[in-house]
């Protein structure tokens, strides 16, 4: 049976362990998830940028819109399901104020481009 090594960070703010999901979070690639992306050869949508989460899933999985490429990508990894402990794919990105959130230069919230999107859909 092949065995993969992976190792969970200390330092980074886990979504799933640390904050709790939700659509409109940024966040980036964890060391995590960059380490079992390059022991599987597969490639970092990321392209070492940060995203936003488009959908949160209840199998503990999210769906990210990274901004490096603009492209959705499937299927983060983000915490525990049916009481096994799964692998931390995503960690929240803070801005200045701490809480994840842009704000403009009168220190009020920026609405997300994903809001527009999202408001403009049908």
């Amino acid at each position: 049976r092949f065995q993969m090594s992976v190792s969970v960070s200390t330092s980074e703010r886990l979504v799933g362990r640390d904050v709790q999901p939700r659509v409109g979070m940024v966040v980036k690639m964890t060391e995590q998830a960059l380490e079992r992306r390059a022991e599987v050869k597969r490639q970092d949508h990321s392209k070492g940028g940060s995203g936003v989460i488009v959908k949160v899933h209840p199998n503990w999985t999210c769906d990210v819109m990274w901004h490096n490429t603009k492209r959705v990508r499937v299927g983060y990894a983000c915490g525990t399901a049916a009481g096994k402990v799964r692998a931390f794919h995503l960690a929240m990105v803070a801005d200045e104020f701490g809480d994840g959130r842009k704000r403009n230069g009168t220190g009020a919230k920026q609405e997300s481009s994903l809001a527009v999107l999202l408001s403009s859909e049908p």
